[in-house]
């Protein structure tokens, strides 16, 4: 006995085959887009991270630096920072609580002023890395804050120029859509006078925030560098800069001819706590130049 039904021909089978595969693939394809898209996002998450981290590590260390060294292509950066820790671990970490500082010439001095840590930052194997020397024991500590870097490169660059190029392009710009919608506006001619009119009070006003900016700026930077009354201890001289704008490289010389120069130090807060070997008698010259190019001088007499 037979019992009456109906099946899938092979051509039924055959599309049924193809539309499966079609869609199986679709599926697998956008799978693997959003596969690569997760890897894409957390490479680039990862990468915004160690900025951010190597960002966090150079900001602390210059807000402490007593001085700051760029040397000539801006491939390293090195500093000298007061040691306000008497214990580290292996990565260069403080373990122990902060030192109480002494007032030396009225500034304070933590640990050893003769022998401060010095850090450096410098490129290696696509890497950044950090190398901290704690000048009282020698100990050397390198620290990976940030791979698969591309170039590190540093300089000096003054804010004013960025500020200034940044205020120009925005005036033009400004201005060149207020007079292409006054000229060639289907308006009136009244209607066209007052834009015109609009126009003007227009540049006037960003014209007066680039005046009140240059204004501002020469208010705040004094004509002159100061140096205040230079102090010394055994074998350290001890001073501050005002006025100009920092950084300031400073030099120091002597009328001796026994005293070896010191050149192109950088003093970054305008506190100038350099060691040196005193000659006998004679004097000792404070030579200093802020970032425009303003000289300043203060001489020290030494006595035998």
């Amino acid at each position: 006995m037979r019992c009456g039904g109906s099946a899938f021909t092979l051509l039924e089978l055959l599309i049924s085959i193809a539309i499966s595969g079609v869609m199986f693939i679709v599926i697998i394809t956008a799978w693997i887009g959003s596969v690569r898209s997760l890897a894409i996002a957390d490479d680039y998450s990862d990468q915004s991270n160690q900025e951010l981290r190597a960002m966090d590590y150079i900001v602390r260390d210059l807000r402490r630096a007593k001085t700051v060294t760029i040397p000539s292509g801006g491939s390293s950066l090195t500093m000298t920072i007061p040691d306000y820790y008497s214990a580290y671990d292996n990565q260069g970490n403080p373990t122990s609580n902060p030192v109480t500082p002494t007032i030396v010439n009225g500034a304070p001095v933590y640990g050893s002023a003769a022998k401060p840590l010095t850090v450096s930052y410098s490129m290696n194997n696509n890497r950044l890395l950090r190398t901290q020397t704690i000048g009282a024991t020698g100990a050397v500590s390198n620290l990976v804050v940030c791979s698969r870097v591309n170039g590190f490169t540093l300089a000096f660059v003054p804010l004013s120029t960025t500020i200034t190029f940044t205020i120009t392009l925005a005036t033009i710009g400004i201005a060149f859509l207020l007079v292409y919608q006054a000229v060639f506006s289907e308006e009136s001619s009244d209607d066209r006078f007052r834009r015109a009119r609009e126009v003007f009070g227009g540049l006037m006003g960003v014209l007066g925030t680039i005046v009140g900016f240059y204004f501002g700026s020469a208010a705040g930077v004094t004509g002159k560098l100061d140096i205040a009354e230079i102090k010394s201890t055994a074998d350290q001289v001890i001073t501050h800069v005002s006025g100009g704008v920092p950084p300031y490289r400073y030099s120091i010389t002597s009328t001796e001819k026994d005293f070896t120069p010191i050149n192109d130090k950088i003093s970054t807060d305008g506190w100038i706590m350099q060691k040196v070997v005193f000659p006998k008698s004679g004097k000792l010259s404070v030579d200093v130049l802020d970032s425009r190019d303003l000289k300043g001088s203060r001489d020290l007499k030494v006595s035998p």
